[in-house]
């Protein structure tokens, strides 16, 4: 049976797995769409204060979805 849930980001251990996971897919997502000096310079904390903000503000949500134990998607959401 898989075990899965989503949670807020709401701590900082969580906006850096949402920057992993928003980074990561950048650099296999857009392959090919954006040149690949573009995707290899993103650093892979790129997002890490961004999800720190949305966080303490709520301006904006991050959300995570975790199956059997690890991060394996991530969304942002709001105005």
């Amino acid at each position: 049976m898989t075990n899965w849930d989503i949670r807020l980001v709401t701590n900082e251990k969580d906006s850096k797995s949402a920057n992993f996971i928003y980074a990561m897919s950048w650099k296999s997502c857009y392959k090919g769409i954006f040149s690949e000096k573009l995707l290899s310079d993103i650093p892979l904390d790129f997002w890490v204060n961004t999800f720190n903000t949305n966080f303490m503000t709520h301006l904006f949500e991050t959300a995570i979805m975790n199956v059997d134990g690890e991060d394996i998607g991530a969304c942002g959401y709001g105005f």
